[in-house]
């Protein structure tokens, strides 16, 4: 009973989403002639030219996309993966209930780093939408629904848990942390639907399987809500994120750099190179210092310190908690804007 009122809930706030490429090609038309049994003697000796057939033609091929969508606005704005809109032409955003109803989407604004795009659409009136829960309070083994368009079948609901929250897990080369693993089955399609709770909360946004076969194999994966919040708000106002950045490359202290550098335990982030000019290299920060907190929030791992530098607003001064040289110190550091290239 539970399960069928959540999905009541959610299914009228979940869209599939069709995104078409527009491919231009050049072809020349299949040529029939009848061969000249001399031709390639005088065009080998004699540098006669090969004869030419028409000119090469273009034409065009669509190739489309299936992924899935959630209402978070009643505007007409909705959540999916910056992957499922990623080079699209023309979009197609198509709820099923409370009856088949298409329109024509427009990306207001894009994410690669966070795989979040937000969809505008221009509704007759105001939409249902789904709202946004405490990610935070996910726990292990709470109950994990999906909700999207595996396979371009729309609608379809799945149960699982949430069996684990990874620190960090690299997806086609871009570094996330914090995601939501599920049970709940997840497949092609489901990109960008929503991961709700028991009380129909959108505690996560699905974005990647671990599939060896190439359709779900028990294992999924979900940006928590808690971090899609600000996102959102910053594509739907400025249509970009814009992140916090202190100009280092930095390394997570290991056994090995704890030992090296007489470290009480294999805790902090230790700064490998400062760029010249950059807001590191104003505030005093050297290679080899180990951050161990920034903005008075505690830095174990190299993960943790990119989270919470990049949701620092640029311009904002902080405070940096180091070791140099077995002593311990603080800096001031005034934070910049993360350059377009940076990771």
């Amino acid at each position: 009973e539970s399960f069928a009122k959540v999905a009541e809930r959610v299914k009228p706030t979940v869209v599939s989403i069709t995104a078409t490429h527009i491919e231009t090609f050049q072809a020349a038309p299949q040529e029939f002639f009848f061969g000249d049994p001399f031709e390639e003697f005088f065009r080998e000796f004699h540098g006669a030219p090969r004869r030419q057939g028409p000119a090469p033609r273009p034409f065009q091929r669509k190739q489309q996309g299936m992924g899935s969508g959630v209402v978070v606005d009643p505007r007409g704005y909705i959540l999916t993966n910056e992957h499922v809109v990623r080079g699209a032409d023309e979009l197609t955003v198509t709820f099923q209930f409370p009856e088949e109803r298409k329109y024509a989407g427009k990306v207001v604004g894009a994410d690669p780093r966070s795989d979040l795009a937000v969809i505008k659409i221009e509704p007759k009136g105001a939409l249902t939408y789904a709202a946004l829960g405490d990610s935070d309070k996910t726990r292990v083994g709470d109950w994990a629904i999906a909700v999207g368009s595996p396979f371009g079948l729309e609608q379809t609901v799945t149960v699982g848990v949430i069996s684990a929250v990874r620190q960090s897990l690299s997806i086609e080369g871009v570094n996330y942390s914090g995601l939501i693993q599920t049970d709940a089955a997840i497949n092609r399609g489901n990109s960008g639907g929503p991961l709700v709770n028991i009380r129909g909360e959108v505690i996560g946004v699905n974005t990647a399987i671990y599939a060896p076969t190439g359709v779900f194999a028990g294992i999924g994966f979900a940006i928590p809500a808690n971090r899609v919040k600000d996102i959102m708000d910053q594509l739907i106002e400025k249509g970009r994120v814009v992140r916090g950045w202190m100009g280092v490359e930095i390394l997570s202290v290991n056994e090995v750099i704890a030992r090296q550098f007489g470290l009480s335990k294999a805790e902090g982030v230790m700064i490998n190179h400062v760029l010249p000019g950059g807001p590191a290299d104003k505030a005093g920060l050297k290679r080899g210092d180990v951050i161990v907190s920034f903005a008075g929030k505690k830095t174990p791992t190299r993960d943790i310190l990119v989270d919470i530098v990049g949701r620092t607003p640029p311009k904002t001064t902080v405070r940096v908690g180091l070791i140099r040289e077995g002593k311990s110190l603080e800096l001031p550091l005034a934070t910049a804007e993360m350059p377009k290239a940076s990771t």
